[in-house]
Order: C-alpha cells, then structure tokens, then sequence
C-alpha cells in the first residue's frame, strides 16, 4: 500500500480541532480551518493552501479514514452538524465553505458508502445532492488506480481456488469445505492451477495487447494455441475445456467461417464459457472511454460469439461487462446494480431479457441461497456471481462462500473474483493467494502491458 503525508493534517488538526468544534457546536464558522478538518480531492481548490491540504487520491482519501486520530475528528465533528436544529449550510458555514463541505462529504461518501454519516450530512444539508466536480475528478482518480491486475489476479485466484472442488456437490463441500488453495482435487493439478476460465482470458489480453483493438479472428488465433499448444496455461496442460468451445474453435481452426460467426447459436449451448473470459473488455471498454451502448453490445456480442453466439449468452456477458463498468467508474455495489437494472437492453428480444429477470426485475441480492444454483448454465452463473458481490464485504471470506456453493466452482469463483478484485482492490487479496498462484509474476507483467496499450 502506498504511504501517504497525513501528518500534514494531524498537525494542523491538533492546533485548531478544538477551535472548529466548538464553532461547529455553536452553529456558526467564525475561523479559517476548512481545508485541513474537511479536506477536498486535488483539482477544486486553486490556493496555495487549499492545494497542499487537498487529498491526492482516492487511495489517501481511503488512508485518511483508516487513521484513527483523522477518522474520529471527521466523525465527531459530522456528528455536531448533525445535532444542529438548522439546515441552512450557508448560515453556519458561510461562502463558499458550504460547498467545500459538500465536496468534502461527497469524497468520504464515494470512498466509504458503509460510513453513513456522510450522506446524512448530505441528506440534510444539501437535499442528498452530491458534488458533481467532485464525483469526476474522484472518477479519474479512480481510473489511474484501477489498474487491470486487481481484477485479473481476483479472477485468477478465484479460478485456482475453484479448481479442486469442481464439480462438488454444496452438500459436500457443507461437510468438507475449502478454506484455503489446496491442489489434487476434480483435476489432479498443484495448488495455484489455474483453469480455461484463466487461460482464455489472458490470451484475450494477449490479443488486445497484440492487435489493440478487438480482434476476435486473433483472439480465436490465440484460443487455438492456448488448446493445442498449452499456451497460456498454469502448468504446460490444458485439463479443462468446454463442448461449445472445443466445436467453435474447431470450426475456426478448419477456416469454416470468421470467428465471430463460429460461436454455437443454439438454445443448448449457454454454458458460460464466454462469460467466463469477458472480464479483459470491460477494461478495454473503460479505458478507451466508449460509452455509447451500442458499441459496447457490438464489442461483447462479438467477442462471446467466438463460441457462443447465443443471445443468452451475450446478455449473460453484456450485464457483467455494464456492472464491472460501474464499478470502475467507482459506484458503490447498490448503485452500480441499480444502474444496470435501468439499462436499455432493448437491443435483446423478450425472451432473452425475461430470463435474466431475477438480475433484472427484482433483486437477487435478497434471494436465499437454496434458490441460487451454481451450474454452468450462463444464467445461473451469473446470477450467483452477483449475489456473491451483492452481499459481499471483502475479498477473501467471499471467493471461499462461492467455491463453496459446489458445481462449476471454478467459473463461479473466476467471474466472482474479478468482481470482488476490482472493487476491493489486489491489497485486499490474501498474501498467500498471490504467492502460490502459478505465474503469479507471468499474469502480473501482462497485466502491465494490457495497461500500457489502454492508457496510451
């Protein structure tokens, strides 16, 4: 974790804390202290002071609520507000420190959605109104910190630890869980082993870092030497690989067609092989800021119909690109579902839509896990994946429930890893999972090139 200057707040905090809490108490700002006891994201204030107080990142502004002294007096002191009988901001904190506070409440909030204290103060000082200036430049912070090896490692390690339960029952798994990367299991491979789910999603990296641009003839090109080759795997071995793949990329490998057209367009091939190597587009999609919806559905449609061309399928992977998507952008978990759900997904017939109406319509966060199956079925996976996240609250306790839920425990904990990476970041990841992944460095270094071409 990278270390951050806070002792420029601690300093001045303990010289006028005091004094700002007893103006606060007393309902009115008579002082000069704003920029240090409510700091603001860097790019909103331009003096010399407001810069040098201003927080950098969205990792220091995460940093400063992990400081204990820093923490308390942001607590304590909203908690005055808070206890005011008036709502009038501009009386109790003049111009324009009524808007650096809003600033400031809307960064604490878009860092720590858990702390409800600040939309409290939002909610009754600024009708829940969030600072729009500061919601984008918190976004770009976002963007340069959200590099593409928090998700893929999350995804990686959930695929690893996924692979000794495949295809156990829940039942079990009840009995004998995993709790930790284990090895000789479904596939008789070390501990660290990653799967297809893996393999295919580095080689889609490898292509785009290749091509830069979505090139599904080479992605195909580069499924194919992972299948006959061993390319892109964890131990020199391909030991798992699904029926619609193997018949896609055989009718690509025989120059039957194009390969977005060699994918299974029939209703018995919505296995979630697709959905399981579309996390590396949505990072594409982020950070060559495409945000016309069309585009996005052409990018995905054309990259699930490598092999599966269903629109079950491509829905399937549309929805999980849109939520990553959100959560790149850093919505928190419950606003991001809430904008998928308002999505226009007109571009997909009824039918296909009304399947993935427990995603969709209601709210899969609340449904019980006897009714969440974790097959392979496109459907089911990602419906479980995203009652995993919905009801997360850290990496490492989640990617365990969801190897647990037994089935197709690797896909399930791939999709799910890499939703859990991007949002809690690779810090959050067990030390020990990073060590015994296999080339843990290997997936790490591709990462950085996948950065290098999308940043550029």
């Amino acid at each position: 974790m990278e270390n951050f200057d806070l002792d420029r707040f601690i300093k001045a905090q303990k010289r006028k804390y005091n004094i700002a809490f007893s103006e606060i108490r007393e309902g009115k700002k008579q002082t000069h202290w704003i920029w240090y006891i409510f700091p603001q994201i860097k790019g909103l204030g331009q003096s010399e002071t407001a810069k040098y107080y201003s927080i950098q990142s969205i990792d220091e502004a995460k940093a400063y609520l992990d400081n204990t002294y820093l923490y308390n007096n942001l607590i304590d002191i909203c908690n005055e507000l808070l206890k005011l009988k008036s709502n009038n901001i501009l009386d109790i904190m003049g111009y324009p420190d009524n808007l650096k506070l809003c600033s400031s409440m809307t960064l604490f909030y878009l860092v720590a959605p858990k702390e409800t204290i600040f939309k409290k103060i939002l909610d009754k000082f600024y009708d829940g109104k969030l600072d729009e200036n500061t919601i984008i430049l918190c976004n770009n912070s976002v963007s340069k910190n959200k590099k593409s090896n928090s998700g893929i490692i999350g995804f990686a390690i959930g695929d690893a630890l996924g692979v000794p339960a495949e295809f156990k029952t829940r039942e079990e798994l009840s009995l004998n869980p995993i709790t930790d990367m284990i090895g000789f299991g479904t596939y008789n491979v070390p501990a660290g082993t990653w799967s297809d789910d893996t393999a295919m999603t580095l080689a889609t990296i490898d292509s785009i870092i290749d091509t830069k641009t979505i090139n599904p003839n080479d992605m195909a090109s580069k499924f194919l030497d992972w299948f006959r080759n061993c390319n892109y795997t964890a131990t020199g071995e391909v030991f798992d690989i699904g029926r619609t793949t193997i018949q896609a990329l055989a009718k690509f490998e025989l120059k039957l067609d194009n390969a977005s057209s060699c994918g299974k367009t029939d209703e018995y091939s919505n296995g979630n092989g697709s959905l399981m190597r579309i996390l590396p587009i949505t990072y594409y999609i982020y950070y060559t800021n495409i945000t016309n919806n069309q585009e996005i559905y052409n990018i995905v449609k054309q990259v699930s119909s490598i092999t599966h061309a269903h629109d079950t399928s491509i829905l399937g992977c549309y929805i999980y690109v849109r939520f990553a998507l959100e959560l790149l952008n850093g919505k928190d978990k419950v606003e991001a579902y809430k904008n998928i759900q308002k999505l226009d997904y007109s571009m997909f017939n009824n039918n296909t839509i009304n399947r993935y109406n427990r995603i969709l319509r209601d709210d899969i966060k609340n449904i019980s896990e006897n009714n969440i199956s974790s097959s392979g079925y496109v459907v089911s996976t990602l419906e479980t994946t995203m009652w995993l996240f919905l009801n997360s609250d850290d990496y490492n306790t989640t990617i365990l429930k969801a190897v647990n839920l037994g089935e197709d425990t690797d896909t399930i904990s791939a999709c799910t890893g890499g939703l859990l990476g991007i949002y809690y970041g690779i810090e959050s990841i067990n030390d020990s999972w990073k060590q015994n992944l296999k080339k843990y460095e290997y997936i790490t270094n591709l990462c950085d090139k996948f950065d290098k071409i999308l940043y550029n």
